[in-house]
């Protein structure tokens, strides 16, 4: 016999709700093995299963289903400004909800998950704006992803987190690359 286990994340998760994560899961794992399997170099079978895991997404999302991990694969994979923006900004928005919370293990893993997606979701959206040549837009943002990406990487050791991604020098860096607001010769 099985011994269950001491943490179950999908305890009281009605069965109509439990399905859907499932189907949203399953999307999600689909589009990135195709995309580890070199479908990321065939940009017309990425657009078109994009839309397919997109699909799945929005239609969890119509339903009260919605994570900060699979809003922020579709965001990393669009290539639409606005549409990466709202991504993005439905990542965020599902982290800072703290709507799943039971769902994960409490400590520092889950702290550090957190709180690099937060910034990481704030830069992308930063990015995005300087991108599309809003500067000043791309400020605020980045001056809010800094903080936490710092934090983070304080976070890294205790979350036993060993990759490196260099967040806090990328926020940085474009920060630096922002025409400055107080010089007169930007405007």
């Amino acid at each position: 016999m099985k011994k269950p286990l001491a943490y179950d994340p999908g305890r009281g998760i009605p069965p109509q709700e439990r399905s859907r994560r499932k189907k949203l899961g399953e999307a999600m794992l689909a589009f990135i093995k195709f995309l580890f399997e070199g479908g990321k170099d065939d940009e017309v079978m990425r657009e078109v299963r994009l839309e397919n895991y997109r699909e799945v997404v929005e239609e969890a999302a119509a339903h009260g289903i919605e994570t900060s991990l699979t809003w922020h694969v579709l965001g990393s994979w669009s290539n639409d400004g606005p549409d990466r923006i709202a991504c993005f900004t439905r990542a965020l928005a599902c982290v800072e909800s703290h709507r799943d919370d039971h769902l994960h293990l409490p400590g520092p893993l889950k702290d550090w998950t957190e709180t690099h997606t937060r910034a990481d979701c704030l830069y992308e959206i930063g990015r995005i704006h300087a991108h599309e040549g809003n500067p000043a837009i791309a400020r605020d943002f980045l001056a809010r992803a800094l903080p936490l990406s710092q934090e983070a990487e304080r976070l890294r050791a205790p979350a036993n987190i060993t990759t490196e991604d260099n967040l806090e020098g990328r926020i940085a860096s474009l920060l630096l690359q922002l025409p400055d607001p107080d010089d007169p010769a930007t405007d």
